[in-house]
Protein backbone atom coordinates (compact mmCIF):
# COMPACT_ATOMS: atom_id res chain seq x y z
CA UNK A 1 0.00 0.00 0.00
CA UNK A 2 1.12 3.08 -1.14
CA UNK A 3 1.23 5.85 1.85
CA UNK A 4 1.26 9.40 0.44
CA UNK A 5 2.24 11.03 3.99
CA UNK A 6 6.00 9.34 3.16
CA UNK A 7 6.17 11.75 0.11
CA UNK A 8 4.29 14.70 1.36
CA UNK A 9 6.63 15.22 4.35
CA UNK A 10 10.37 14.94 2.55
CA UNK A 11 8.31 17.46 0.02
CA UNK A 12 6.83 20.36 3.04
CA UNK A 13 10.40 19.70 4.43
CA UNK A 14 11.96 20.83 0.68
CA UNK A 15 9.54 23.70 0.56
CA UNK A 16 10.43 24.87 3.94
CA UNK A 17 14.11 25.01 3.44
CA UNK A 18 13.67 26.83 0.07
CA UNK A 19 11.71 29.44 1.86
CA UNK A 20 14.33 29.87 4.60
CA UNK A 21 16.81 30.00 2.20
CA UNK A 22 19.16 33.18 2.18
CA UNK A 23 18.50 35.24 -0.54
CA UNK A 24 22.31 35.30 -2.71
CA UNK A 25 25.00 37.08 -2.01
CA UNK A 26 25.24 40.89 -2.19
CA UNK A 27 28.36 41.94 -4.39
CA UNK A 28 31.24 42.92 -2.49
CA UNK A 29 31.68 46.49 -1.86
CA UNK A 30 34.69 48.05 -3.24
CA UNK A 31 36.66 50.63 -1.22
CA UNK A 32 35.44 53.81 -3.68
CA UNK A 33 31.92 52.53 -3.77
CA UNK A 34 28.64 54.60 -2.92
CA UNK A 35 25.90 53.77 -0.89
CA UNK A 36 22.56 55.60 -1.08
CA UNK A 37 20.49 55.85 1.96
CA UNK A 38 17.15 56.42 0.83
CA UNK A 39 14.23 56.82 3.68
CA UNK A 40 12.31 59.56 5.53
CA UNK A 41 13.54 61.23 9.00
CA UNK A 42 14.89 57.85 10.44
CA UNK A 43 17.12 58.25 7.58
CA UNK A 44 17.97 62.11 7.66
CA UNK A 45 18.67 61.48 11.45
CA UNK A 46 15.69 63.62 13.43
CA UNK A 47 16.19 63.03 17.07
CA UNK A 48 19.38 62.36 16.80
CA UNK A 49 21.55 65.27 17.74
CA UNK A 50 23.34 65.04 14.99
CA UNK A 51 24.36 61.48 14.78
CA UNK A 52 22.24 59.58 11.82
CA UNK A 53 22.56 56.15 10.65
CA UNK A 54 23.85 56.31 7.32
CA UNK A 55 26.75 58.70 8.73
CA UNK A 56 27.33 56.08 11.55
CA UNK A 57 27.63 53.16 8.42
CA UNK A 58 29.86 55.05 6.54
CA UNK A 59 32.04 55.15 9.94
CA UNK A 60 31.77 51.45 10.33
CA UNK A 61 32.62 49.92 6.96
CA UNK A 62 34.42 52.63 5.20
CA UNK A 63 32.40 53.64 2.25
CA UNK A 64 30.61 56.18 1.00
CA UNK A 65 27.09 56.82 2.54
CA UNK A 66 24.71 59.37 0.43
CA UNK A 67 22.08 60.10 3.37
CA UNK A 68 18.88 60.96 1.00
CA UNK A 69 16.37 61.55 3.91
CA UNK A 70 14.05 63.41 3.71
CA UNK A 71 11.77 64.05 7.28
CA UNK A 72 8.40 63.79 6.72
CA UNK A 73 8.34 61.96 3.39
CA UNK A 74 6.12 58.79 2.30
CA UNK A 75 7.61 56.03 0.01
CA UNK A 76 5.36 57.93 -2.71
CA UNK A 77 7.68 60.86 -2.65
CA UNK A 78 10.61 58.51 -2.29
CA UNK A 79 9.62 56.76 -5.49
CA UNK A 80 10.06 59.89 -7.08
CA UNK A 81 13.76 60.25 -6.97
CA UNK A 82 14.92 57.21 -7.14
CA UNK A 83 16.21 58.15 -10.77
CA UNK A 84 17.91 60.87 -10.03
CA UNK A 85 19.42 59.40 -7.19
CA UNK A 86 20.74 56.53 -9.15
CA UNK A 87 22.03 58.81 -11.98
CA UNK A 88 23.60 61.23 -9.67
CA UNK A 89 25.38 59.09 -7.34
CA UNK A 90 26.04 56.00 -9.12
CA UNK A 91 25.98 54.24 -6.43
CA UNK A 92 26.63 49.99 -5.98
CA UNK A 93 23.93 49.80 -3.59
CA UNK A 94 20.58 51.39 -2.79
CA UNK A 95 18.89 50.99 1.11
CA UNK A 96 15.30 51.47 1.35
CA UNK A 97 14.11 52.16 4.57
CA UNK A 98 10.76 54.22 4.26
CA UNK A 99 6.95 53.30 4.67
CA UNK A 100 7.03 54.73 8.28
CA UNK A 101 5.01 58.37 7.17
CA UNK A 102 2.41 56.11 5.20
CA UNK A 103 1.23 54.01 8.20
CA UNK A 104 1.45 57.24 10.32
CA UNK A 105 -1.45 58.92 7.77
CA UNK A 106 -2.92 55.37 7.11
CA UNK A 107 -2.46 55.26 3.41
CA UNK A 108 -3.32 52.31 1.59
CA UNK A 109 -0.43 49.80 2.71
CA UNK A 110 -1.11 48.18 -0.65
CA UNK A 111 0.28 51.08 -2.55
CA UNK A 112 3.09 51.41 -0.17
CA UNK A 113 4.33 48.05 -1.21
CA UNK A 114 3.50 49.18 -4.99
CA UNK A 115 5.57 52.46 -4.68
CA UNK A 116 8.82 50.17 -3.22
CA UNK A 117 8.23 48.02 -5.51
CA UNK A 118 8.73 50.45 -7.93
CA UNK A 119 12.10 51.93 -6.57
CA UNK A 120 13.52 48.62 -6.38
CA UNK A 121 12.59 47.90 -10.19
CA UNK A 122 14.55 50.96 -11.03
CA UNK A 123 17.24 50.15 -9.19
CA UNK A 124 17.17 46.66 -10.80
CA UNK A 125 16.50 48.30 -14.39
CA UNK A 126 19.93 50.10 -13.25
CA UNK A 127 22.20 47.20 -11.95
CA UNK A 128 22.08 48.58 -8.61
CA UNK A 129 21.56 46.19 -5.85
CA UNK A 130 19.11 46.98 -3.12
CA UNK A 131 19.06 46.33 0.92
CA UNK A 132 15.36 46.90 2.54
CA UNK A 133 14.89 48.23 6.32
CA UNK A 134 12.03 47.27 7.55
CA UNK A 135 9.48 50.20 9.14
CA UNK A 136 7.42 49.31 12.11
CA UNK A 137 3.94 50.85 11.98
CA UNK A 138 4.13 52.23 15.76
CA UNK A 139 0.57 52.21 16.94
CA UNK A 140 -0.13 50.49 19.51
CA UNK A 141 3.28 48.41 19.26
CA UNK A 142 5.93 48.69 16.67
CA UNK A 143 5.04 45.67 14.48
CA UNK A 144 7.00 45.10 11.03
CA UNK A 145 4.09 45.01 8.30
CA UNK A 146 4.22 42.22 6.13
CA UNK A 147 4.89 44.33 2.90
CA UNK A 148 8.83 43.92 3.41
CA UNK A 149 9.08 40.06 4.25
CA UNK A 150 6.76 40.04 1.00
CA UNK A 151 8.79 42.62 -1.26
CA UNK A 152 12.20 40.66 0.19
CA UNK A 153 10.44 37.15 -0.94
CA UNK A 154 9.40 38.82 -4.19
CA UNK A 155 12.85 39.94 -5.37
CA UNK A 156 14.88 38.05 -3.49
CA UNK A 157 16.26 40.54 -1.33
CA UNK A 158 17.92 40.90 1.50
CA UNK A 159 16.42 42.46 4.50
CA UNK A 160 16.62 44.24 7.82
CA UNK A 161 13.64 43.41 10.07
CA UNK A 162 14.30 43.57 13.46
CA UNK A 163 16.79 46.49 14.10
CA UNK A 164 13.99 49.57 14.10
CA UNK A 165 11.43 47.57 16.34
CA UNK A 166 14.41 46.78 18.46
CA UNK A 167 14.82 51.34 18.44
CA UNK A 168 11.95 51.36 18.94
CA UNK A 169 10.54 49.51 21.72
CA UNK A 170 13.66 50.27 23.76
CA UNK A 171 13.40 54.16 25.60
CA UNK A 172 16.80 54.21 26.21
CA UNK A 173 17.31 54.10 22.22
CA UNK A 174 14.82 56.57 20.77
CA UNK A 175 13.74 60.34 21.16
CA UNK A 176 10.24 60.11 20.99
CA UNK A 177 7.44 57.46 19.98
CA UNK A 178 8.75 57.50 16.59
CA UNK A 179 12.04 58.44 15.88
CA UNK A 180 15.58 57.07 17.24
CA UNK A 181 17.92 58.81 18.99
CA UNK A 182 21.75 59.01 19.04
CA UNK A 183 22.36 55.77 20.52
CA UNK A 184 19.23 54.31 18.36
CA UNK A 185 21.10 55.54 15.22
CA UNK A 186 24.06 53.71 16.07
CA UNK A 187 22.24 50.41 16.82
CA UNK A 188 20.35 50.69 13.13
CA UNK A 189 23.86 51.27 11.74
CA UNK A 190 25.65 48.64 13.34
CA UNK A 191 22.53 46.08 12.87
CA UNK A 192 22.57 46.93 8.66
CA UNK A 193 26.78 46.70 8.90
CA UNK A 194 26.44 43.35 10.40
CA UNK A 195 23.97 42.43 7.53
CA UNK A 196 26.23 43.55 4.83
CA UNK A 197 28.72 41.50 6.11
CA UNK A 198 26.37 38.38 6.47
CA UNK A 199 25.28 39.10 2.74
CA UNK A 200 29.03 39.27 1.56
CA UNK A 201 28.96 43.37 0.88
CA UNK A 202 32.14 43.54 3.16
CA UNK A 203 34.68 41.45 5.36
Amino acid sequence: MIRPYRYFIPLVACLLLAACAPPPPLARLEKNATIVALGDSLTSGIGGRGITYPQQLAEIINRNVINAGISGETSAGAKTRVSALIAAHQPQLLIICTGGNDFLQRQDSEQTKRNISAMIETAQAANVEVVLIAVPRVLPLPINHSLYGELADTYNLWVEDEVLKTVLHDNRLKSDQVHANGAGYRKIATDVAALLQRAGAIE
